[in-house]
This record gives structure tokens, C-alpha cells and sequence, in this order.
């Protein structure tokens, strides 16, 4: 017979948040430990850290404006960065379990679907491997959700407040956050209890905080639209049959994203009888359940009206990191406990396989075939280049991959690179000059775009008979190398000051 104190007690929460912490400790040591190069989007970070605007580009700034409050007080690093982001992810997953279990009513169950979260590759690798604004819009999902059960439970001024606050930092984490926002609303409108939260008069107070905070972004947003909305052409494919593609997209993604983890939840076939049926009932008090189906009406509606045709796993994450604990919030209080101790080893065991395939990614590239952006040499290269007089100027890369590195390395000076807005005032003095640089590893010479760039905003014509390209050893490899283009101009050779003023 099942032995039902152990399933009300076990997992704990101790355990499976001393799990998640070590997991992430454990992540964070080997970034800090192998490949010091900067991912993708680090180094866009160093880049735009090292100003604070109310917007940069097509995401929104938050994670900029708290990266930039942590580099003002640890000084730019690979440290701070991993620091933040791993702190990020605690945070996130401890919000998660607090949703939870206001959901599900166990502590035990609320921990099942934290731990649960290991088995979303998206979560829990992509996420430690190369993003940013994504996993801080999960992290203001999860508090936005917390915040609104909390509010439907006492309906005090002070929930009315946190709420609003949270509506309002969510959407300068990432655009999609917002769907998830207004999936919740709706959501809550067809509940008896959200109602009433909703539709008392001191919901004018959310309203007005949650506008007030977004404020400084948006009103950045309407003037720079083109800037702000450049990642939209993501969201649609140019093929006759895109509305069919779209919704096919749709359904794709949202298994791809909790893939193998809706796998692994077999082993409790009566919960998904369960969520089968509350999303035909409703499940008391919340019915926060109902969020699934009005999310795919959203987004089949958004493919058949508006055109938007392509979705990527990764941007399920805002809205489908409560699936686990919605899955859980169903378990029969008559599961055998033997199989919820399976699921449990199982969520560690793919941790633990995600911490051994990280550190092979980085170590193993020469045997992989392949190696990790973070072995790139830039060390090796930024070396080179202030071996050669420059040390303290403006670096313009056509990427900010390669401005971010190189910023690091050489943190005198200021960089830029195209897709960005930075006014000429917060430039410093070019005391050695100019640097341009550019990765090589698809054309030798600049791409015509980025000497446009050059050109359009520094004013600068440049001959690319000058140039030298600086090359080096990828990290843990015997063999491989990497090449960046580079072109130097003395300061003397600059034009006087008084071109664009918008580099």
C-alpha cells in the first residue's frame, strides 16, 4: 500500500533547494573556472553596461539596468556577470516553488515541480549557456504570478501595490512577457475570485504603478520604434503557408520546450487525467489551469490575424514555467511514493548530466569537432592589440560579441558596434585612437554593412589596406585557431569632432 505521509512529505524543501543551489554553485564555478571568453549575449552586456539609458535596442533594459548597478559596484568582470545571472536563477526558482505551493497545497508537491524544472533544457541549460532577458522575464512571471495568487487570497492595498510593481518590471525584461501578463488577467476575469480582485476599485492603484515604473522605457520605445521593435521580424516566416506553419509552430514549441519533462510525468498518468479534467471544470480556488487554454487562443489567434508565424521553444519559457506546478497541483494523494522518488532522482540525474555536458562543451572541442564561443582566444588577441599601442580609445566591433570581449579585456576604453543606440556625449576621449574590429570567421574583410556603420556615425572613411589580423589559440585546444580583423587609427589621423552625435 502507498504510504501516503511519505508523499505528503517528501521531497522537502530543504532538499530540493540545497539541490538547486548546488547545482547552480556548481555551473558557476565552471564558467568561471574554463573558457573566459564571453558568450554572445555577456558580452552584449559588457557593451551596453557600460552606460545607463532608458533603452539600447530591440530588448528592453532591465537586466541592462541591474547588470550596470552591479558592474558600478564590483567593477566589470566575468564574475559579476556569472554572479548575477546564478543569483537570477536562485531567485527564479525559489519564487517558482513559492507559486507552487499556493497552487498545489503541499510543500512536498510545490517541490516536485521546482525540481521539475531541471528537465526543461531550455530552463535549466540553455539558460546557464548563453541568455539573459529571457531568464529574468521568467523570474518577473514567476513573482507576477505569485504576487496575483497572493493578492486573490487577502485583497489587501499592499497586494494591489506588489502587483502593480511587478506588471510594471515585467515588461522591460523582454517583450513576451507581456502575453503571459495578459494571459493572466484574462485567466483571472473568468474566475469568480479574480474577479473580485480585478474589478475592485483599487486596482487603479496596479494600473498606475505598473505605468508609472514602465514609463521611462516606453516612452524611449515610441521614439525609437524601428530600434525598439528590430527583433520582430523573428516572429514570422515568408511561406505561402504560414498560418498552417504558425499554428503547427505553436504546438511544436510548447512540446519541444517541456520535452523530455512531459516524458518523464507519465509515470503519473492519473494527474494528467486530473489537468484534463480541471481545464474542462476548473480546479477551486484559483483555476489558474484556464491559463493554458487562453494562452494557445492567444497565440492561434495572433498566427490567424496577425500574421506572426514562427515561435522558438525558448520563448515558451514566460509562459509555460507553471506547467509543472499546474501538473502537480493534480496528483492524487494515493501515488505511490516509490514513483515520485523515481521522478525526483531522475529531475537530478539530468541535472547532474547538464553540469557534465557543460563542462565537456568547453573542454572537449577539439574532440567534439567543434568548440563553445567561450574558447575563443580574445585574451590572446586583446594582448596583441595593446601590445601595439592601443590601450585607451574606442573599440567599434561589427558585433557585439566581438566589441563586448575586447571591451573587457581592455577596460580603459569605450566600444561600440551597429544595432545600438549610445549618445556621442557618454563617449570618452579617444586618447589612442580608433580600433575596428571584426570576426573573420565567415569573410576575411569586413562586411560593407559595418563600414556603412563606420562611416554614417563616426564619420570615418577607412582603408582596409591597414588592416591586421590578429590571431590565437582556442582555449583547451591543441590545434584550433581564431582570427579577428583589425584596423587601427591613430588619434591623430581622427577627423575634428562635430560629425553624428548618435554613434
Amino acid at each position: 500500500m502507498p504510504n501516503h505521509t511519505v508523499l505528503a512529505d517528501w521531497p522537502t524543501r530543504r532538499l530540493v533547494l540545497v539541490c538547486i543551489a548546488t547545482y547552480l554553485g556548481l555551473h558557476m564555478a565552471l564558467r568561471l573556472t574554463f573558457g573566459q571568453t564571453l558568450e554572445m549575449d555577456e558580452a552584449e552586456q559588457v557593451l551596453l553596461g557600460q552606460w545607463l539609458l532608458p533603452g539600447y535596442d530591440g530588448q528592453p533594459p532591465l537586466y541592462t539596468w541591474l547588470q550596470y548597478g552591479l558592474f558600478s559596484l564590483f567593477g566589470r568582470s566575468l564574475t559579476t556577470l556569472s554572479l548575477f545571472k546564478n543569483l537570477l536563477q536562485l531567485l527564479t526558482y525559489l519564487l517558482i516553488f513559492l507559486g507552487a505551493r499556493k497552487l498545489c497545497g503541499r510543500e512536498s508537491l510545490a517541490a516536485l515541480a521546482t525540481i521539475s524544472m531541471l528537465m526543461i533544457p531550455q530552463f535549466a541549460w540553455e539558460s546557464q549557456r548563453d541568455l539573459t532577458h529571457t531568464p529574468l522575464s521568467v523570474t518577473l512571471a514567476a513573482a507576477t504570478l505569485y504576487a496575483y495568487l497572493v493578492a486573490v487570497d487577502r485583497r489587501k492595498l499592499v497586494d494591489y501595490v506588489i502587483l502593480g510593481i511587478v506588471l510594471g518590471l515585467g515588461p522591460l525584461t523582454k517583450h513576451n512577457y507581456s502575453l503571459f501578463a495578459g494571459c493572466l488577467v484574462v485567466t483571472g476575469l473568468t474566475t469568480p475570485a479574480g474577479r473580485q480582485l480585478f474589478l475592485d476599485r483599487r486596482v487603479a492603484v496596479t494600473a498606475f504603478l505598473a505605468v508609472a515604473v514602465s514609463s521611462i522605457y516606453f516612452s524611449w520605445f515610441i521614439g525609437n520604434p524601428d530600434l525598439a521593435t528590430s527583433s520582430a521580424h523573428k516572429l514570422s516566416a515568408p511561406i505561402e503557408w504560414g498560418r498552417t506553419a504558425g499554428l503547427k509552430d505553436v504546438v511544436l514549441s510548447a512540446f519541444t520546450y517541456l520535452t523530455p519533462l512531459w516524458i518523464a510525468l507519465l509515470l503519473f498518468p492519473r494527474a494528467y487525467v486530473q489537468l484534463g479534467r480541471s481545464l474542462i471544470r476548473g480546479r477551486g480556488p484559483y483555476h489558474v489551469e484556464r491559463f493554458l487554454p487562453v494562452l494557445f487562443a492567444v497565440l492561434t489567434i495572433a498566427v490567424l490575424f496577425f500574421g506572426l508565424t514562427h515561435y522558438k521553444d525558448r520563448w515558451m519559457q514566460p509562459v509555460l514555467f507553471l506547467f509543472p506546478a499546474l501538473f502537480f497541483a493534480g496528483l492524487p494523494p494515493d501515488t505511490d511514493p516509490r514513483r515520485v522518488r523515481w521522478f525526483t532522482y531522475a529531475a537530478l540525474s539530468v541535472g547532474a548530466l547538464f553540469i557534465l555536458a557543460m563542462f565537456a562543451h568547453v573542454i572537449a572541442g577539439d574532440v567534439l569537432g567543434k568548440h563553445p564561443s567561450r574558447n575563443f582566444p580574445f585574451t590572446a588577441i586583446a594582448e596583441q592589440i595593446r601590445t601595439g599601442g592601443f590601450e585607451r580609445g574606442l573599440i567599434v566591433g561589427d558585433s557585439a560579441w566581438v566589441a563586448g570581449n575586447l571591451e573587457l579585456l581592455l577596460p580603459e576604453s569605450d566600444a561600440l558596434a551597429p544595432g545600438f543606440i549610445v549618445p556621442r556625449e557618454k563617449l570618452g576621449r579617444f586618447h589612442d585612437g580608433i580600433i575596428l574590429a571584426w570576426d573573420t570567421e565567415k569573410r576575411r574583410e569586413p562586411h560593407p554593412q559595418f563600414l556603412e556603420f563606420v562611416r554614417e556615425r563616426l564619420g570615418l572613411v577607412v582603408n582596409l589596406s591597414e588592416a591586421r589580423y590578429l590571431t590565437g589559440r582556442y582555449q583547451h585546444s591543441d590545434a584550433v585557431e581564431g582570427t579577428i580583423g583589425v584596423l587601427y587609427l591613430p588619434v591623430e589621423t581622427l577627423p575634428a569632432p562635430g560629425a553624428p552625435s548618435t554613434p
